[in-house]
């Protein structure tokens, strides 16, 4: 009796081992991750735009697209446009958008049931009568395109250098034409050399003749020391200062072989409101209802060492701030940026 009992109590045991090991097999170890980026939109005008975005996730995306709407935060219960059901980069054309309005954009993805949205992206559709003027930058040193990595740049001052990270704001654009102010736009444009997507920005303008062009390097006062906020303003990018109030309106970080032979770092972060300049360019177009002009400008890193200061990196290669440094680099970004065609 005690043999067939035992039987019994061994039998259960054994059912009740391979019953949880087939509940374990059910449970999926792999965490969920899902990354979004939304780029700015593109191609804008009175009714239209051109979303872009991609997506990476370690599962199934059953469903990816854009949502929009004039709140900062759209949702796929807003407008939105699917886009297959994939991974990568993807774009959609969208119509019917109201003329003159603000609205707020971003991708999302649906993941085992589940949606994961990427950044809100802004952008306005231009007036009726208004264009766009699209502003493409492009980062150099003297004659060749940056490339972020190698120890392959020379500065006047003969260092040899690399640039590992390379960001700074452009905002407050305007517009003027015989010496009157035609058009100010309030924007806030992160430049990040590690994004292509970055470099370039949709502007709507209102029809017109243009003269001359002008922009801030940096962040206003207006919103300078209003605390952290979103859109390329969101301290996530990096660009605010973690020891002081303010953000930074430049930053070059990357190495040099100092006069040992020696390889140390440069840290070179600009900001402050002193550090604060208009840049003014001159700009000869017209723009017509519809119409896309294209300005194309250069930014030359070897230009902000070279005048009318040379910067020698040794024993002056980190600096956050300062005001003997910021006064010296602020003098020499009249020189770094110049218009190489307006189309």
């Amino acid at each position: 009796m005690k043999t067939i009992f035992f039987k019994f109590v061994a039998l259960c045991m054994f059912s009740f081992l391979i019953f949880s090991c087939a509940d374990d097999e059910q449970i999926d170890p792999v965490v969920i991750s899902v990354q979004l980026t939304t780029n700015p939109a593109t191609n804008i005008n009175d009714s239209s735009a051109v979303f872009s975005g991609k997506v990476t996730s370690n599962r199934i995306v059953t469903e990816r697209g854009f949502c929009w709407s004039t709140i900062q935060n759209p949702t796929v219960l807003d407008q939105k446009i699917i886009v297959g059901a994939d991974t990568g980069s993807y774009s959609a054309a969208v119509s019917g958008l109201l003329a003159g309005t603000d609205y707020f954009v971003r991708g999302y993805a649906v993941v085992a049931g589940q949606t994961y949205y990427g950044n809100p992206q802004s952008f306005s559709t231009t007036s009726i009568g208004s264009g766009v003027v699209r502003f493409e930058f492009e980062n150099y040193v003297d004659a060749a395109p940056l490339q972020l990595g190698p120890l392959a740049y020379t500065n006047q001052a003969g260092n040899v250098f690399s640039v590992d990270l390379l960001k700074y704001y452009i905002s407050n654009i305007r517009f003027f034409n015989l010496g009157t102010e035609v058009f100010a736009a309030s924007n806030y444009e992160l430049l990040d050399a590690s994004d292509p997507t970055s470099l370039k920005f949709d502007m709507p303008v209102p029809i017109g003749s243009f003269d001359e062009v002008r922009f801030l390097l940096g962040v206003d006062s207006a919103r300078n020391y209003s605390g952290a906020q979103n859109g390329e303003l969101d301290p996530i990018y990096g660009m605010f200062w973690d020891w002081n109030t303010g953000y930074i309106y430049f930053k070059h970080e990357g190495q040099f072989i100092d006069n040992t032979g020696g390889v140390q770092p440069i840290v070179y972060h600009f900001g402050a409101l002193p550090a604060l300049r208009e840049h003014p360019f001159s700009a000869v177009f017209s723009l017509s209802a519809g119409q896309t002009r294209i300005i194309k400008i250069r930014f030359n890193l070897n230009k902000l060492y070279r005048s009318p200061n040379v910067v020698d990196f040794n024993g002056n290669n980190i600096h956050s701030g300062g005001s003997q440094w910021v006064s010296i680099i602020r003098n020499n970004f009249e020189n770094a940026f110049e218009i190489i065609s307006i189309n």
